[in-house]
């Protein structure tokens, strides 16, 4: 089904087409993201977190699997399982005062003897490679594609054709702290959610309102761990699945072979505990190093869309990104840039 005005709505609000067979045109209708099928385990503590990861690395894990290493606790504790030597890489982005991920990395791949390597990425690359990552796509892209896809290329080249992430873990474990700051209301996680409010870029917005509406329980109240899992929990799979593939690298994801087998302690993590169960693990295997702060992949797009006047386009709003975040800023240009390529005739 062809809905033009619903995706571009959809993709600002959700930063991919949360609905099925749906696309921008007949031919540019993307897959429709699901969660892969394996077993999934049952976990309730750091030591059942600790035999699922070995478990699936004694399963999934050869002499051609890398790790992708950020300065978290997630890919950090799965580096920790890993033999001598196996390769890491880290992205560090090319910007002024951009947050620096791999110094952190480098303490974690030289604590356990890993083969280190960082990838530099600039907004030339994310302008170079960012046609082909939307034709495959079918869609405009995620803000880490482009990064992912240059470590993933370098990881290839080096003869690595699987890697390591610690995707998922957020989610499951409590690390979503904004989120979990407080009881939702219907209309209220609707605000807090979106990321970009299609009516304050678009000329012609459609509602993203009956995408949460798949999950309200009553008149202003809403099943909030299913729209996590549901929307928020499979909207960084394609942004990882496909520059991973498009590089020619399969993706191993040990947190995503889990699910939370008691109920999460939010009160916990409302008093500072984030990811209660992933701290305890790292400590164990980083006894000396302080449990890192949650920082999430930061893209330096502030720095990079500072001076971006907006778009021009008739479908977007004039002057609509003048108050907007960095990311969000993103979600509007690639938007735009997307529209560009399908009317030059680049993604068909």
């Amino acid at each position: 089904m062809i809905d033009k005005i619903f995706c571009m709505s959809s993709y600002l609000a959700f930063r991919y087409i949360a609905s099925p067979n749906i696309g921008f045109t007949d031919t540019l209708i993307p897959d429709y993201p699901k969660k892969p099928v394996k077993e999934i385990h049952g976990v309730a503590s750091a030591d059942d977190i600790d035999l699922v990861i070995q478990k699936f690395l004694e399963e999934y894990f050869d002499k051609n699997t890398g790790i992708l290493l950020s300065g978290g606790m997630d890919s950090a504790i799965i580096a920790a399982y890993l033999p001598k030597g196996t390769k890491a890489y880290s992205i560090r982005f090319v910007a002024p005062n951009a947050v620096d991920e791999t110094i952190m990395a480098s303490v974690y791949a030289e604590h356990y003897g890993l083969d280190f390597h960082v990838v530099e990425v600039t907004w030339e690359d994310y302008l170079k490679t960012g046609p082909g990552l939307m034709k495959r796509r079918k869609a405009p892209l995620h803000q880490i594609e482009s990064a992912v896809y240059l470590a993933a290329k370098k990881a290839r080249r080096d003869g690595v054709d699987k890697l390591l992430m610690g995707n998922g873990s957020d989610y499951l474990f409590g690390g979503l702290t904004g989120l979990l700051s407080k009881d939702w209301t219907f209309n209220g996680l609707a605000e807090r959610y979106t990321i970009v409010d299609p009516r304050r870029a678009l000329r012609e917005p459609a509602s993203v309102i009956p995408v949460y509406e798949r999950f309200r329980t009553g008149e202003n109240s809403i099943d909030f761990f299913r729209f996590l899992e549901d929307i928020h929990g499979i909207a960084s799979i394609p942004s990882f699945e496909n520059p991973l593939s498009l590089a020619g690298v399969k993706s191993l994801e040990p947190y995503e072979a889990m699910h939370l087998s008691v109920p999460l302690d939010i009160e916990r993590v409302r008093r500072g505990e984030s990811k209660y169960l992933i701290r305890e693990l790292f400590q164990r295997k980083y006894p000396e190093l302080p449990v890192p702060e949650k920082i999430p992949f930061k893209r330096p797009m502030d720095q990079w869309l500072e001076n971006w006047k907006g778009p021009v386009r008739p479908e977007f709003i004039k002057g609509c990104v003048s108050s907007m975040t960095g990311d969000q800023k993103w979600l509007v240009f690639c938007l735009e840039w997307f529209l560009d390529l399908i009317d030059e005739g680049v993604l068909e």
